[in-house]
């Protein structure tokens, strides 16, 4: 008797939410208030002058004012040269590990890991 009614309990909770999952709507996001990009949107350019860098530019413009959001993929070993900003950046580690440095000159050997969920904020300059 306890076998059979926990496999009609079984049963009914899998049929209930099957037809529980059926009935979940795509949510409706007013484009002027919020946009979205998915995954499978994102399209990946090769970062110019940057070999092995792919990047893709999410939201704003860099060369305006305000704020603008790029995604980068390093391939794994690549590291980008000394450089510097205009403005300030902030760098969140989705995946892999990052290294950077700051000083005067590029030495690998002093750059420090950040981890993925890591986050990093350069000062302007």
């Amino acid at each position: 008797m306890k076998i059979k009614t926990w496999g009609s309990l079984i049963a009914g909770t899998c049929v209930l939410l099957g037809s529980w999952d059926a009935t979940i709507a795509e949510p409706k996001i007013d484009p002027n208030a919020m946009s979205v990009i998915q995954t499978e949107e994102i399209d990946w350019k090769d970062y110019p002058g940057l070999p092995r860098v792919k990047f893709v530019m999410l939201y704003g413009d860099p060369k305006k004012k305000g704020v603008y959001v790029v995604r980068a993929k390093f391939a794994p070993h690549t590291m980008s040269r000394l450089h510097w900003h205009p403005d300030a950046r902030h760098v969140t580690v989705i995946s892999g590990t990052w290294w950077s440095g700051t000083g005067d000159s590029f030495d690998p050997d002093l750059t420090t890991p950040i981890k993925a969920g890591g986050v990093a904020a350069h000062t302007i300059g």
